[in-house]
């Protein structure tokens, strides 16, 4: 068995290969990350080869091609923030890095990431795209708030939302002075583009999501819809690769920091979620969420079309209450 780090860039990648004994069977840098020349690389290598790379920069391009190749038995993704014999070094070259995941990976010390499958890293880049655009439009309402915040005696309408219908049709027929007006037309203009791009997209992401059970069951809790179940389900992926409901807990960042040291010991706020898109909102109801999917580990039980509720277990109702309270 041969072991190969991949130190991954944009336009080539640095192999370095061991076999057991840890003895250096080469390094290559392959121009362009091609196919063929991962493919050459293995098989000057001879035998099977267990492959690490980084979660880095559009690491899922590299991942495609390599798990494709015959020669590769495993195909390990580790954590970079964990990789801490690569991040601590004091000389950092692209070869000693691939050397560094070449000897990480033969002793077993990789801090590996959860690698979901192909369909699942698609509706990702999918959803992904929309918080994107959400966000950016958020900024424009900030901008705009900020125009008309700087303007004398100017008079807002009342209503609940300045970008409803009512606020929006006042801001459409409002006159400002040069270039305030000018620039306000603009934003507003970028807003209804936005929001319209937004809406199409959160139809596409219903459609595409509406056949996975996941989704089906997130969206039956209440305060779920079909956007921010979508998302959660594809977080979390496979429910099975979790052992229990506290490392999905964990996982979402929905439980407190302990130090415990000489005797004392003090609870913090809540930990850094792993999931990289379950943002606070989410996690505000996410108690609930996790019980009712932790239950599908042990219910073979369907969930219905509509907005069937499904309950948790007592147990994890008990759990949830002493957790939030600390949360």
């Amino acid at each position: 068995m041969n072991y190969v780090g991949i130190d991954v860039h944009k336009r080539y990648s640095v192999c370095a290969a061991q076999d057991e004994q840890g003895r250096e069977l080469g390094v290559v840098r392959i121009e362009g990350n091609t196919r063929s020349g991962f493919a050459q690389f293995l098989e000057r290598l001879g035998g099977s080869a267990t492959v690490a790379i980084e979660a880095c920069w559009n690491w899922g391009k590299i991942y495609e091609v390599l798990e494709e190749l015959p020669q590769v038995s495993e195909l390990v993704v580790g954590n970079p923030l964990k990789t801490r014999l690569i991040g601590e070094a004091q000389i950092k070259t692209d070869k000693i890095d691939a050397r560094a995941l070449a000897t990480l990976l033969r002793g077993h010390f990789i801090a590996q990431v959860h690698v979901p499958a192909k369909v699942t890293r698609r509706r990702k880049d999918q959803l992904r795209q929309r918080l994107y655009w959400s966000r950016l439009r958020t900024r424009i309402r900030n901008r705009i708030h900020a125009l008309l915040d700087r303007q004398h005696d100017l008079a807002l309408p009342q209503c609940s939302d300045l970008f409803g219908v009512k606020g929006l049709a006042y801001l459409r027929r409002l006159e400002l002075p040069e270039p305030d007006g000018t620039m306000l037309g603009e934003d507003l203009a970028l807003f209804d583009l936005l929001s319209m791009q937004i809406k199409a997209q959160e139809k596409r992401i219903a459609q595409a999501n509406a056949a996975d059970a996941m989704t089906r069951r997130v969206q039956s809790i209440p305060g779920f819809g079909p956007i921010l179940a979508a998302l959660i389900a594809t977080e979390i992926d496979k429910i099975t690769r979790f052992a229990d409901a506290e490392h999905l807990c964990a996982y979402a960042g929905l439980v407190p920091m302990t130090r415990a040291s000489g005797g004392h010991t003090r609870h913090g706020s809540c930990v850094q979620p792993t999931a990289g898109c379950v943002g606070p909102s989410s996690r505000a109801r996410g108690w609930p969420s996790v019980a009712a999917l932790t239950s599908a580990r042990s219910t073979a039980e369907t969930v219905s079309e509509g907005r069937q509720r499904t309950p948790p277990s007592p147990s994890s109702r008990g759990a949830c209450a002493a957790s939030s309270s600390t949360c």
